[in-house]
């Protein structure tokens, strides 16, 4: 099976891949899958603790395409939202 021409343009610029320092008092790790099991995602938040809002979403993901897509794809209406 093929990947949709919006997967594909998703893995080729994904928005907003990188991470956050997890030690960070203001920074909220979540994680789904395994590496053992070919997925992972990891979501991670920056939360203003002034305004309760997410400042900064980012994620990282490994396994396919459909992966890093999806991964992009929740990470990116994060941004701004309260928690």
């Amino acid at each position: 099976m093929n990947d949709s021409p919006a997967v594909l343009a998703r893995v080729r610029d994904p928005k907003h891949a990188g991470w956050l320092n997890r030690d960070a008092p203001d920074v909220g790790t979540g994680e789904a899958g395994s590496l053992e099991r070919g997925t992972m995602t990891r979501i991670q938040v920056r939360i203003d603790r002034q305004t309760q809002r997410i400042e900064e979403a980012v994620f990282k993901a490994f396994g396919g395409s459909v992966t890093i897509a999806n991964a992009s794809l929740v990470a990116e209406p994060l941004q701004g939202t309260s928690v």
